[in-house]
């Protein structure tokens, strides 16, 4: 039987029984890690924190031109919908229900 595993939050699919399966060592899953491993895939530390005082900096109409805004909100809600899906991810593979 083909069965996905993980290995270093990447997955690998491989011929397994579910004998085999059943004899695999059990391991713990640390979410929050798999989370930011995933999130680092794609965006550095210093990248999300632009974003968030980029962000911020839209509540307060005196500091950016409109364009800007509108560029920064685009920025925000493509990070958001990313961390979602490597949050996802991250329950996935640890076996969290949402």
């Amino acid at each position: 039987m083909k069965k996905t595993i993980y290995e270093n939050g990447k997955a690998i699919s491989v011929d397994i029984t579910s004998e085999e399966i059943e004899n695999l060592p059990k391991i713990s899953c640390n979410y929050d890690q798999l989370v930011e491993e995933f999130i680092r895939e794609k965006y550095t530390l210093g990248d999300e924190l632009a974003i968030s005082n980029n962000r911020m900096a839209v509540f307060d109409a005196n500091l950016l031109p409109k364009d800007k805004e509108e560029e920064y909100n685009r920025e925000y809600y493509a990070y958001q919908i990313y961390r979602e899906e490597c949050k996802k991810r991250a329950r996935e593979i640890c076996g969290i229900a949402k």
